[in-house]
């Protein structure tokens, strides 16, 4: 018997069924793993995700945030122009995720999440079947996910790096004295709760190396 890729199981069903209106079948659905995020300091932007604010995107990712493409509700995110934002129009939701260790350098936590999208809808000119062709083609491979936090902790001094007393520079290095000795530290900054995951959205180009449909 030939299984279409994507097809989901008996238990990705019953979870993907608790979010449906009304009851979905398997051949409805295409639903794929991707790597959301991990805690490596996030290169040119130097910004860490806490393990406790990756925790927090786990909960948020269970509970089902939408899929969406290019950041289309973000200045920044349309075309990376500063352009009017579009409609933000889910193409597909979360229904599961959880946090692995990762071999990956400079990284020791990753989160993964399950998505799913329904077969055959087109919206704004875009079909589900296209992007789900794309997705399984290799072509359409790379993710972004947006998200909020408010406390941000500076690798120098400790300080919020935005509200305090903090007078460094993230991506600049800077002479500290360590247990008596003088070391050369980045400053970056590390984010922390509260916090949230908004969306994750199918884009050419993410900021977090190795994010993407795995």
């Amino acid at each position: 018997m030939t299984v279409k890729f994507g097809t989901p199981t008996e238990e990705q069903l019953v979870k993907i069924n608790k979010f449906a209106k009304r009851t979905l079948s398997a051949d409805e659905v295409f639903c794929f793993p991707n790597k959301l995020a991990g805690d490596m300091i996030i290169p040119d932007r130097y910004i860490k995700l806490s393990k406790e604010l990756l925790e927090v995107f786990m909960v948020d990712a269970k509970s089902g945030v939408s899929l969406l493409l290019d950041h289309s509700w973000s200045p920044d995110g349309f075309f990376g122009m500063g352009g009017r934002p579009k409609a933000a129009i889910p193409y597909g939701r979360t229904f599961d995720a959880k946090m692995e260790t990762s071999d990956v350098e400079g990284e020791t936590l990753a989160l993964n999440a399950d998505h799913y999208m329904v077969r055959g809808i087109e919206i704004d000119g875009i079909s589900t079947n296209n992007l789900i062709q794309s997705i399984e083609a290799g072509t359409l491979f790379d993710t972004s996910i947006g998200f909020n936090f408010r406390n941000a902790v500076c690798s120098v001094c400790g300080k919020d790096y935005y509200k305090g007393d903090c007078n460094h520079y993230a991506g600049r290095t800077y002479e500290v004295e360590v247990d008596g000795v003088i070391k050369n530290v980045l400053c970056y900054v590390t984010a922390n709760p509260p916090g949230g995951l908004w969306e994750n959205s199918l884009v050419f180009d993410g900021a977090y190396p190795t994010a993407g449909v795995l």
